[in-house]
């Protein structure tokens, strides 16, 4: 079966390194470094993870996730952070719906993990 990720990240280094890191795992991904982008992408194509950055360039990852769960409430959605661990914003992401939270310093064999583990659910 096909695994359709898309990652929403401003900062294209780790865009780059998240796409290729999980098409060599078998997805198919896309990338997104935008609100408006990532929105565009979701009206697109159906995903089954989404690995959403918390704090997009001056926008909020938070926001497109209301979003998304609102139009999709079976979207799997891993929020992404690279501001370690923070309570308040995991708790506020869960709240909204995030399947999970991670940081953006773990290692990639975790990050896999915890997308194999969302897909399992």
């Amino acid at each position: 079966m096909e695994h359709r990720l898309l990652v929403v990240d401003d900062e294209e280094h780790i865009l780059d390194m998240l796409v290729a890191y999980f098409a060599r795992q078998g997805f198919v991904v896309d990338a997104a470094n935008s609100l408006a982008s990532a929105q565009a992408k979701l009206q697109e194509q159906a995903y089954r993870v989404v690995i959403l950055d918390i704090m997009l360039a001056g926008e909020s990852g938070l926001q497109l996730l209301t979003e998304l769960k609102s139009a999709r409430p079976d979207a799997r959605v891993l929020m992404f952070t690279g501001l370690g661990y923070d309570a308040d914003l995991m708790g506020q992401a869960l709240d909204k719906g995030a399947d999970g939270y991670i940081t953006k310093g773990m290692p990639m064999e975790d990050l896999l993990i915890a997308v194999r583990r969302v897909l399992e659910d």
